[in-house]
């Protein structure tokens, strides 16, 4: 049986705003070789609807930690059964999430200046500057990771208006390691956020993208 689990990214949950999820538990259900996921919907009165938010985040911290899932089940008065492309296009997100979770440990800090034989009173004004930093990897990924499971629409939206402050950020040259780390890191969720997209044009639509197309 399935048990409450924390955020993927509860090592930076500090870092950033709670995201609410329902309290539903699972459990899991072998039937004929395939692994169902049924959460008991009816005993928290949760949403049962994967397009409310709180009901997304927890299943998606809950596939997190169940691996070889083919089907999910919320079980309410009336039962809504998930399968096929919906369980990759779900994994995929759970995927994504993980690796933002990842990406949001970079500490400035650690990783640039711990090595560095600064004064103390240097390396206390560099932590202040990294901490007040828009850019700081600890609080970009895990803002990106709110957005793609919270609100997948404003995903992209937030996506961009990071991507554009990262354009001509106004930090002295001592940034420019983290800074050039934080660009390619968001080249490579760019990427990953894209295979999620065609997911999405594929099931809903049945659209196969070119190589060359916009």
């Amino acid at each position: 049986m399935g048990e409450k689990v924390p955020r993927l990214s509860s090592k930076v949950a500090e870092k950033s705003e709670t995201l609410e999820r329902c309290e539903c538990k699972y459990t899991l259900q072998s039937e004929a070789d395939l692994m169902r996921m049924v959460f008991e919907c009816r005993e928290t009165v949760g949403p049962a609807n994967l397009n409310e938010k709180s009901c997304r985040a927890n299943v998606l911290s809950a596939l997190a930690l169940e691996p070889g899932i083919d089907g999910i089940i919320l079980a309410d008065y009336v039962e809504a059964q998930y399968g096929g492309g919906a369980i990759e296009l779900l994994r995929g997100m759970t995927t994504l999430a993980q690796e933002l979770a990842r990406l949001s440990i970079r500490d400035p800090i650690q990783h640039y200046f711990s090595s560095k034989e600064l004064p103390a009173a240097s390396l206390g004004r560099q932590k202040a500057m990294c901490q007040a930093c828009p850019h700081n990897p600890t609080s970009v990924f895990p803002t990106l990771e709110k957005m793609l499971v919270g609100s997948p629409v404003r995903f992209y939206t937030e996506f961009a208006k990071i991507a554009k402050a990262l354009d001509r950020p106004d930090r002295p040259n001592t940034c420019n390691p983290c800074l050039t780390a934080t660009r390619a890191d968001l080249v490579y969720v760019f990427g990953e956020a894209e295979k999620i997209r065609a997911k999405i044009l594929y099931e809903g639509f049945r659209i196969v993208e070119s190589e060359d197309s916009g």
